[in-house]
């Protein structure tokens, strides 16, 4: 049991997630170009994904891609993390980050933008807030939330909420799958999309079971590999599963190091000049009556 907990707790949710939008626009790939945690900077400061419409006067079938421009920044919260104000200021500085770091042959105009934000259930409070403020969320389609008054577009996302068929692959995103969702989302593998789709499709079920171990236990097993080897999903091996999220986490520690020294050597510098500035103050003050005397 403790083992199993662990496990859940180590899952990657935002590479699935980068996968579940690209099978969710599968109507739309044909224009749309996905990043996955598109850099920002030299520093670990990335966008989780960030999707180039190559043809933005085509319509998106998906009504969560609607509000898309040219460049469209996603940001994802996975089952237990917050959405709050503090999420929603932190994504608007990665929208003008992002637009100020464009090339200069590229449109860097406020209408060529979006931001959006998705999890997978309503983030209450932070759409309280917003409309107790000038920049109300209004409900535009059920779960998808268009804030007003603001200087680009943005939306916020429940996927939970938003109607079938559309966000079937966002809402298995969660530690709640029931053997019902898996026959949907292995019926989708065997019935749909072309051999990158399909290899999509398997990275997300094999995610889904990982994230769900209860449909791995007892005569399920048998019966869920037989069903998976029929199908051509191969499950990632347990130990080379865990030896993948040894490594994910052992290069996550190292980039936090450096960006905990980096901003240690930041801090330190600005003291330096802090102090340098205070003995050029009281260096002045000093001079001052000496030399106020003389004359």
């Amino acid at each position: 049991m403790e083992q199993r907990k662990k496990q859940t707790k180590r899952l990657q949710w935002h590479p699935a997630f980068c996968n579940a939008m690209q099978l969710d626009f599968a109507e739309d790939a044909s224009h749309l170009t996905f990043q996955n945690e598109y850099a920002l900077g030299t520093k670990p400061l990335n966008i989780d994904l960030l999707i180039i419409d190559k043809d933005d006067s085509c319509q998106i079938h998906n009504p969560i891609g609607r509000i898309f421009r040219r460049h469209n920044i996603i940001e994802y919260k996975s089952p237990g993390k917050s959405l709050n104000m503090q999420v929603l200021y932190k994504a608007f500085s990665y929208a003008y980050l992002y637009l100020s770091k464009l090339p200069s042959n590229e449109a860097r105009s406020l209408d060529d933008i979006s931001l959006t934000l998705i999890r997978q259930e309503r983030a209450a409070r932070l759409l309280n807030q917003l409309n107790r403020s000038a920049t109300p969320a209004v409900e535009v389609s059920p779960g998808i939330y268009q804030l007003q008054n603001v200087p680009f577009a943005v939306q916020i996302i429940a996927a939970e909420r938003v109607p079938a068929p559309h966000g079937k692959w966002l809402k298995r995103l969660t530690r709640s799958v029931s053997s019902d969702d898996l026959d949907d989302a292995c019926e989708n593998f065997s019935n749909e999309g072309n051999d990158t789709q399909k290899e999509l499709m398997a990275a997300m079920i094999n995610f889904m079971l990982r994230a769900n171990t209860n449909l791995l236990e007892g005569n399920n097993m048998s019966e869920l590999q037989k069903l998976l080897n029929t199908l051509g999903v191969n499950m990632v091996p347990q130990m080379d599963f865990d030896a993948a999220l040894a490594k994910k986490d052992e290069e996550r520690e190292i980039a936090l190091a450096k960006k905990d020294a980096e901003s240690a050597a930041i801090i330190a510098d600005l003291q330096r000049q802090i102090a340098v500035l205070k003995a050029q103050q009281a260096a002045t003050l000093a001079e001052t009556p000496a030399t106020y005397g003389k004359r």
